[in-house]
């Protein structure tokens, strides 16, 4: 029924519904004649037109003209109950800006029978009956609140992607504009349902893979659609959250403090909980030779990339590197190679490994990366390396402003570190090298997964191994910048690129979240190595 708030006098202000204006006493002027609504005046009495001998007096609806709003009889015919609950102490503006409710409702609007001034009688106890009250003089008129006038087809307002993982709970709420009734969803991804009600999207993805599905908004008007992008991850990629990392951030310690550089608003999406091992690299270069990616250059013992510009991926010939390749098949080493990083992998390796694996799981996805030209195309769907900003986020496990990943202090009992006494952050009982690690040759890493993971689920985010990232390298000025980047991908020059999280053999300080390092992309070494990320990217 009409909320007693929606009463309004029109005028050409325009005044917003829902507001009381009880200052006037009718909806037009303070007067009221039989030519515009049906009313008892002091002069005329009942109207002519409706004073048949019997009761009631009321007139056909719209007999009359309308409002501002175009709505009929706001003034006379039937009062009309609403609502609101009232106290006849109090005066209807006050009571309805937050007086005390008591159990009786309100009628509004003078009737056929009403004096000229019943429109604005809001403390005459006959205008407020009890809900059981009837009269020949009241009537009611339905509300539906909030709707917008006129009606259209919804408009959807969700976002158009989403990251999951296969086995995993997965939720997306379908959100629209324009009063939606229904929503309802097509293509979804095996083991999702849609509650065509609230249009809550749940359920446990069975495949991974980029997959496109359409969501929908209704209601009578029609219908309002919109493809959405959801990228399922396998399972041992956790997903990192959107929101905000506050780059090169740390405690105001003494003599460690830093400035906060920069602000990045992310996008979620999934990453390695692992560093790439050496099962996993012998499985992908094993691939990418087998499809004519890949050839040995006999040279100087590079593997080099068949397609596009051809670079140095993956040093053979080092001792210190774990696997081995005979001409036609590659395989682990004998000691720390099963369960442990891969190293001896450059950039152009890392980023190369990225769209081998992205073709041969296949799955929908598109490789990122152009051979050619060594850049990333950021609205293809495969497997590539994390931004600086993304590492920086997922290192840091949720926390703000953290020296590590898990806290401002380090011990061996958090990474493979060499410790010293410089530091006052730094706490081991034991120093240099972590003494678990110290037999046999280099490189002294230490097995995927040994030490905690951080607050996302993520494994050796400093030290171990340290991970090529996407970005080109700059120096990065002291002080904060202004404003905040959303999705950074780094400068679009430079010779180097970022590497990150320290590896076994670097000190306390560089193995900080914030701490990043310059490198040549064409360089390795036996400590350097990577992870990769899959991306949340909006359908087309």
């Amino acid at each position: 029924m009409r909320g007693g708030r929606e009463w309004i006098r029109p005028s050409s202000d325009n005044v917003p519904l829902p507001t009381a204006n009880p200052s006037a006493r009718n909806l037009w002027r303070d007067e009221l004649t039989h030519a515009e609504a049906n009313v008892r005046t002091p002069t005329a009495g009942f109207h002519p037109d409706f004073d048949n001998g019997r009761i009631p007096y009321t007139s056909p609806v719209g007999h009359f003209a309308p409002n501002g709003y175009g709505l009929y009889d706001m003034d006379g015919n039937v009062a009309e109950a609403v609502y609101s609950e009232g106290d006849p102490s109090i005066e209807f503006d006050k009571l309805h800006a937050g007086g005390l409710f008591r159990s009786a409702f309100t009628n509004r609007s003078a009737n056929w029978h009403s004096g000229v001034g019943g429109s604005i009688d809001f403390n005459h106890p006959a205008n407020r009956p009890y809900g059981e009250t009837v009269s020949f003089s009241i009537g009611i008129r339905f509300a539906l609140p909030g709707f917008a006038s006129p009606l259209v087809p919804p408009a959807i307002s969700s976002r158009n992607f989403a990251t999951a993982n296969i086995g995993q709970s997965f939720s997306y709420q379908i959100t629209a504009y324009n009063h939606p009734d229904s929503f309802n969803a097509t293509g979804l991804p095996a083991g999702l349902t849609v509650d065509t009600r609230t249009g809550l999207i749940t359920g446990v993805p069975t495949q991974t893979g980029s997959r496109v599905f359409k969501v929908y908004a209704n209601n009578e008007s029609g219908s309002g659609s919109m493809k959405v992008r959801l990228n399922i991850a396998p399972a041992h990629m956790p997903i990192v959250p959107a929101g905000i990392v506050r780059l090169h951030a740390e405690p105001n310690l003494p003599g460690t403090a830093r400035p906060i550089h920069r602000v990045a608003n992310l996008d979620d999406f999934a990453i390695d909980k692992y560093e790439v091992t050496n099962d996993r690299m012998v499985e992908v270069l094993q691939w990418a030779f087998d499809n004519g990616k890949i050839f040995l250059n006999t040279t100087n013992y590079y593997l080099m990339n068949s397609e596009g510009s051809p670079q140095w991926l993956y040093y053979m010939f080092a001792q210190d590197q774990r696997i081995r390749f005979d001409g036609t098949t590659f395989t682990m080493k004998a000691a720390q190679t099963s369960g442990y990083p891969c190293s001896e992998v450059t950039w152009y390796g890392a980023v190369a490994f990225c769209n081998f694996l992205t073709e041969m799981e296949g799955s929908g996805r598109t490789p990122c990366y152009d051979l050619n030209t060594w850049t990333c195309d950021w609205t293809a769907t495969g497997y590539r390396l994390p931004t600086e900003a993304e590492w920086e986020k997922a290192a840091r496990g949720g926390l703000v402003g953290a020296r590590f990943p898990w806290g401002d202090t380090i011990t061996h009992s958090n990474a493979n570190y060499r410790s010293r006494e410089i530091e006052t952050y730094d706490l081991s009982p034991t120093r240099d090298y972590h003494p678990d690690f110290l037999g046999g040759r280099s490189p002294r890493t230490s097995p995927v997964g040994y030490f905690p993971p951080n607050g996302y689920g993520l494994y050796d985010m400093a030290g171990n191994a340290a991970e090529w990232v996407w970005d080109r390298y700059t120096v990065i000025p002291e002080g904060s910048e202004a404003g905040t980047l959303f999705n950074p991908t780094g400068p679009q020059t430079g010779d180097g690129r970022v590497i990150k999280g320290g590896h076994w053999r670097s000190y306390d300080y560089q193995v900080r979240a914030s701490s990043r390092a310059f490198l040549r992309p064409e360089r390795l070494g036996f400590h350097n190595g990577f992870r990769t990320v899959l991306p949340s990217v909006p359908s087309e």
